[in-house]
């Protein structure tokens, strides 16, 4: 009988440590793609290439360089983190706020003492926007007026393709919420 249950137990040990070795995700060589550790599997996000990443290339060249120099000065004077991503898909992601979140987490947007990071993702694709922010940004830029500033600034210029001024707006009035506190 004894026998019989240290058999039945290397048996169940084996099965569970081949299923598990079996479900190991494995990150993919592709220079583009980054581990999310903090949620323990992998997921592809691309590089950042700065402050504005427009991957849907939905900006002009100019209209980005204009926006990496304002984000690049903000952070110079205040030590906040903003980036910026137009992408045209999330997946495996069901909404952009997820995404977002953990983008914001995987790119180490803001200082890691202060959390004081900021990232805007656009899917033109998709049509949805979000605005996901470090723990110490949160305070102040808190769900409900992420959601304004999207709903009232930018929303309205994005429904008429006007993607830089939305989010030159919705920038300004981020940085005019964050300078109040």
């Amino acid at each position: 009988m004894r026998i019989e249950k240290l058999l039945l137990g290397l048996f169940w040990i084996t099965l569970f440590a081949c299923d598990a070795n079996s479900q190991k995700k494995v990150a993919p060589q592709n220079p583009i793609v980054q581990k999310n550790i903090s949620v323990g599997y992998t997921d592809e996000f691309p590089k950042p290439v700065g402050y504005i990443n427009d991957f849907e290339q939905i900006l002009t060249p100019e209209q980005r360089e204009e926006l990496e120099k304002a984000l690049s000065e903000y952070e110079r004077k205040t030590s906040r983190e903003i980036a910026v991503i137009t992408i045209d898909s999330i997946a495996p992601y069901q909404g952009i706020l997820p995404y977002t979140t953990a983008l914001l987490n995987t790119w180490g947007v803001g200082k890691s003492q202060k959390n004081n990071g900021l990232v805007i993702t656009i899917s033109k694709n998709l049509r949805q926007v979000a605005i996901g922010t470090g723990y110490g940004t949160e305070k102040i830029l808190t769900d409900a007026v992420c959601k304004k500033i999207i709903d009232s600034i930018m929303n309205p210029e994005f429904k008429d393709e006007r993607f830089f001024e939305g989010l030159e707006k919705g920038l300004d009035k981020i940085k005019e919420y964050w300078e109040e506190q």
